[in-house]
């Protein structure tokens, strides 16, 4: 696990954003399309409205259409820099990721009913919390985190 816990202390999230984020190719679609199609049809018998996106490394994408189902979202990610972007955006800092084309995007599918501005103030709403995971241990978020009725991974 150091050797993991090394590799990673070096991540650069800014980069990895650059390379895979800084447009929504074909891939990136897909993966909002099916997010936004679990999310506004596939949770109706879901017991709670709980979300944790464990794995969630610098992005905000996995979140974007859980937003508009969930009433609270746990973000986790075991590298700090991944962390320390998330908050970043979350409270709007000045050199935050840029996630405007994804807000877009899915500001587009869920009908123009919300902008991209509006659906962004939503996530920051709907976060409540950006956690160290470890999901190598028994208790990945430690033992006072509660379950949540929607775990996601896109790891």
């Amino acid at each position: 696990m150091t050797e993991t816990r090394q590799l990673y202390a070096s991540f650069d999230p800014a980069r990895y954003h650059r390379e895979y984020y800084s447009e929504v190719d074909p891939e990136v679609q897909f993966f909002l399309q099916q997010l936004h199609q679990t999310f506004a049809e596939g949770l109706t018998d879901c017991p709670g409205r709980e979300v944790l996106d464990i794995g969630c490394g610098p992005t905000i994408t996995a979140v974007l259409s859980a937003s508009r189902w969930a009433d609270t979202i746990t973000m986790a990610d075991l590298v700090p820099a991944n962390r320390e972007a998330v908050m970043e955006w979350l409270k709007e800092w000045e050199d935050q990721l840029d996630w405007s084309p994804h807000l877009k995007y899915v500001a587009a599918l869920e009908g123009g009913g919300v902008t991209p501005s509006q659906l962004a103030d939503r996530i920051r709403r709907k976060v409540n919390r950006v956690l160290p995971a470890d999901v190598l241990q028994e208790e990945p978020l430690g033992a006072a985190v509660p379950n949540r009725h929607v775990v996601m991974q896109s790891v």
